[in-house]
């Protein structure tokens, strides 16, 4: 979340913009895209293989936590009343026990 706010408005131009990318500059910023999803789809599967997460699609869960963080660059304010670290905090409550109140058994 740190980068996303410091990089907001570039992550906001790279995802409403990529489509009107030729094909070279496209392929060269879905490469660093994919990459970036690696990263956090390997984090994901080591916390599956690990028993800390529930064993669901990594592809997916990558893609709602990118998406997530995406979607900040939109509407983060740094005058705003939350720091980056605390709306991490709550991306990764969200994404570790959703909206419940009650954490379901492991």
């Amino acid at each position: 979340m740190d980068f996303v706010a410091t990089h907001r408005d570039a992550i906001a131009v790279v995802n409403e913009n990529l489509r009107y990318l030729e094909h070279e500059g496209y392929e060269r910023i879905d490469k660093l895209r994919r990459e970036w999803l690696s990263v956090f789809r390997s984090v994901i599967e080591l916390g599956m293989k690990a028993g800390e997460l529930r064993d669901l699609n990594s592809e997916f869960l990558t893609r709602t936590l990118v998406g997530m963080l995406n979607s900040s660059a939109r509407w983060y304010n740094p005058e705003g009343s939350r720091q980056p670290a605390e709306i991490a905090e709550i991306y990764a409550h969200l994404l570790l026990y959703g909206l419940s109140t009650s954490r379901p058994a492991s």
